[in-house]
C-alpha cells in the first residue's frame, strides 16, 4: 500500500472517529439528564402523600430508567465502535511509520546508486581527458624535431588529382610493405594507415595530412618512434621533412 493511501485511511478513521466522539458526548449527556430526571422523580416519591400520586411517579421513574438503560446501552456500543477505530488507527499510523521509513531507505539508495555512477562517469571522463591531454602531448613532441619546408607547405589546400591519388595509393603500398617488414602487419596502424586510400578522395592534401597525424598519435602510441613516424609522413604527403634546429 502506498503512503497516500494509508494517509487517506488514515484521514477517514479519524473522521469517523471524531463523528462518533459527538455521538458519544451526546449519549453521556443524555445519560446525565435521565440520571437527574429519576433522582428528581424518587425525591418527588418520598414526599408524596398520595398512592395514586405515588403510583403515577413510579411508572415515571420506570419509563425513565428504561430510557436510561438504552442510553448506557448505546453509549457502550459507541465506546466499543471508538475503541475499534482507534485500534485501526494505530495499526494504520504504524503501517505509516515503516512504509515512509522504507520509501526513504530506497529513495537514500537511489541517491547512492546515481552519485556512484556519477563518480564513475566523472572517473571515465577524467581519465578521457587524461588520455588527450597524453595524446595531444605525443602529437606535439612526435615531430618537434622536424619541419615542413615553406615550398610544400603552399599546397597543402588542394584536393588530389586523379594521378595523385594512384601516386598516393602507390606510396601507401610502399609504407604498408615497409611497415609488414618491421613486423607491423597486425597492429591497428596498419589498418589506419591502409583507409587512407579511400579518405583520400574526399579530403584536401592539408586534411590527409592532419588525419594521418592523429593517426600515427592514437593507434601508433607505444608502437613507432618518431623517425618512423617521420618517415610515413613523408611518404604519405610526399615531401620532405627537415631536422629543426635548435
Amino acid at each position: 500500500m502506498s503512503t497516500i493511501s494509508i494517509i487517506q485511511a488514515i484521514k477517514r478513521l479519524n473522521n469517523q472517529i471524531a463523528s462518533l466522539s459527538r455521538k458519544q458526548a451526546d449519549a453521556y449527556k443524555k445519560e446525565v439528564d435521565k440520571e437527574k430526571q429519576i433522582n428528581a422523580l424518587t425525591k418527588r416519591l418520598a414526599a408524596s402523600k398520595s398512592l395514586s400520586t405515588a403510583q403515577s411517579i413510579q411508572n415515571q421513574i420506570a419509563s425513565k430508567q428504561k430510557e436510561l438503560i438504552r442510553f448506557r446501552d448505546e453509549k457502550v456500543k459507541i465506546d466499543k465502535q471508538v475503541s475499534s477505530l482507534k485500534t485501526q488507527l494505530f495499526t494504520e499510523q504504524d503501517k505509516l511509520s515503516k512504509t515512509q521509513q522504507q520509501e526513504t531507505q530506497k529513495s537514500q539508495k537511489k541517491e547512492l546508486v546515481f552519485l556512484k555512477e556519477k563518480d564513475r562517469l566523472n572517473s571515465r571522463e577524467l581519465s578521457h581527458v587524461r588520455q588527450l591531454n597524453s595524446e595531444l602531448h605525443q602529437q606535439q613532441t612526435l615531430f618537434e624535431a622536424y619541419v615542413v619546408p615553406q615550398g610544400e607547405k603552399a599546397v597543402q589546400d588542394e584536393v588530389f588529382s586523379i594521378d595523385e591519388l594512384i601516386n598516393l595509393h602507390q606510396r601507401i603500398d610502399s609504407i604498408l610493405e615497409r611497415l609488414t617488414e618491421l613486423g607491423y602487419g597486425q597492429e591497428i596502424i596498419f589498418d589506419e594507415i591502409e583507409s587512407l586510400k579511400n579518405k583520400a578522395d574526399k579530403v584536401s592534401k592539408k586534411d590527409l595530412g592532419l588525419i594521418l597525424v592523429w593517426q600515427l598519435v592514437s593507434y601508433g602510441s607505444g608502437l613507432i618512434d618518431s623517425n618512423l613516424a617521420a618517415e610515413i609522413y613523408q611518404k604519405v604527403n610526399d615531401i620532405v621533412l627537415e631536422k629543426a634546429i635548435g
